[in-house]
């Protein structure tokens, strides 16, 4: 009778354990680095700040902000990572309207 409650309690140590060096894991890493991140299915999501996707279709004129983003399924074309500032010199200035809805346009 005594094993139940002292299995549990082990399980629950070996469980806060574990979320425990997530966290210390997690929270020692500095705010400041600038870091490529790739969620958990595997799509590469460039630093929103300074890099974009890109189709480079003859008739293509939208910027995206992750390579697997919906409006980037009709490009039959080469699909490239580029910076900001070279997608707006290439007149890639509109947002797309799935993963880059709410953003401004990059060219003035």
């Amino acid at each position: 009778m005594k094993k139940l409650p002292l299995l549990t309690l082990f399980f629950a140590l070996f469980i806060g354990t574990i979320l425990c060096s997530n966290l210390a894991y997690t929270s020692s890493i500095p705010s400041n680095i600038n870091t490529f991140s790739t969620n958990i299915y595997g799509i590469e999501s460039p630093t929103p700040e300074t890099e974009v996707w890109v189709c480079r279709g003859k008739y293509a004129t939208k910027y995206h902000l992750n390579n697997n983003c919906q409006g980037l399924n009709r490009c039959k074309s080469i699909i490239e990572k580029i910076s900001k500032e070279s997608a707006a010199q290439d007149d890639y200035c509109s947002p797309c309207g799935y993963c880059a809805k709410y953003k401004s346009s990059l060219c003035k």
